[in-house]
């Protein structure tokens, strides 16, 4: 298998996270799910973790050092992100966390090893 497919994988992972559940809330037998793009306030934080996805794949598919270090700083961005969100749906109620947020943390992190593995080999 390519490095750069590991990758890029995982950087089209982190845009499917996006539109997968964030949160999950149930009250008396009614559940709802919310995704990232249905914030409060009309925010749309699953645009930015979209945004990041898109552009990690990008820079791993250039396939140059450079690219890569900075497919590794979108990649930790998303996983901090997705830790962030997770640490914000915990703080609320009778909420739990969706896994679209889960997909976005472990994502990101494939997305780190998978441009440090590219890098590697491009050295």
């Amino acid at each position: 298998m390519n490095k750069k497919m590991i990758g890029l994988a995982f950087s089209i992972l982190m845009i499917v996270g996006a539109f997968l559940p964030w949160a999950k809330v149930e009250f008396l037998g009614v559940s709802k799910s919310m995704n990232g793009f249905m914030g409060e306030m009309g925010g749309n934080p699953g645009a930015l973790i979209v945004l990041l996805g898109a552009l990690s794949a990008l820079f791993i598919f250039l396939d140059k050092k450079w690219s890569n270090i900075v497919a590794i700083i979108f990649g930790l961005l998303g996983t901090l992100w997705g830790l962030k969100q997770m640490n914000d749906v915990k703080d609320i109620g009778m909420v739990t966390v969706g896994i679209g947020i889960y997909l976005i943390i472990v994502s990101g992190i494939g997305v780190v090893i998978g441009a440090v593995m590219n890098m590697r080999k491009t050295a």
